[in-house]
């Protein structure tokens, strides 16, 4: 192809290497720009729910969709004898796991559950080790929001949730499965405690999941500005005057 004096003539291997990495940085930068207005999302609707009047969870009414990200109250007692770490849970750089433990509603009617996100412990220096959870005894009120547990990038097996240890390490919780698997009446959504409340551990109180919607733009702008420098290197070096040879240039 030839403009004025310039003439570009890429060669065949290039242009094939071009026309696969330069789609799957634009389609990189699009899914950042994509996750950040997930967050975002998120981030707005924490906002409207949180500003509501706290539900009661002894309210026998379902919960919703439009349920999630709103305060809670509970009342009731921790089931002491049986607990579930979920893995690959990060915190100031640091591995850990995020304390789910089951929490009996006072009734009626009998027999109702939620499961509670205690927070935040440490890996500890081998994983062999598991950390010692202590549950609070006796009749508690609660106090946090409601929000499904934390999800990973590839959702593995979570493995048999009906184990007899005490603690238990699981990949990813499906309030579904473990209401299978432990025959309880669980809720639909996890209760996350607010800080300070009884039984919780450490938290992240930031105030997005994972990532940032800010972070994602960057990585966006990132993607973005390699397919640009892909595309200016691409058109740079095969371009030439006209009735110029390489040997020449």
């Amino acid at each position: 192809m030839q403009l004025a004096q310039y003439q570009f003539k890429p060669p065949l291997l290039p242009s094939l290497a071009f026309v696969l990495i330069f789609p799957v940085l634009l389609a990189l930068g699009f899914w950042q720009l994509d996750r950040a207005e997930q967050k975002q999302q998120i981030l707005s609707e924490r906002s409207e729910r949180g500003g509501d009047q706290a539900l009661d969870l002894g309210d026998v009414r379902p919960l919703g969709a439009a349920d999630r990200y709103r305060a809670a109250l509970v009342s009731g007692r921790y089931l002491e004898d049986r607990h579930w770490l979920l893995d690959n849970r990060m915190r100031a750089g640091r591995a850990g796991y995020h304390v789910f433990t089951l929490f009996a509603l006072d009734g009626p009617p009998e027999g109702r559950a939620v499961l509670v996100n205690r927070g935040w412990v440490p890996v500890g220096p081998s994983r062999e080790f598991l950390p010692t959870v202590t549950t609070p005894k006796g009749r508690l009120s609660l106090r946090g929001r409601l929000d499904l547990p934390a999800s990973v990038g590839i959702e593995l097996d979570a493995g048999d949730l009906t184990g007899l240890a005490p603690v238990m390490v699981v990949q990813h919780l499906d309030l579904d499965e473990l209401a299978a698997a432990t025959g309880a009446d669980l809720l639909p959504y996890a209760l996350v405690l607010d800080e300070g409340e009884t039984g919780v551990f450490d938290r992240d109180w930031s105030r997005a999941p994972g990532i940032t919607p800010e972070k994602h733009l960057g990585y966006a702008v990132q993607w973005f500005a390699l397919a640009l420098a892909l595309l200016i290197i691409y058109v740079g070096v095969n371009t030439r005057r006209a009735g110029v040879s390489n040997h020449d240039e």
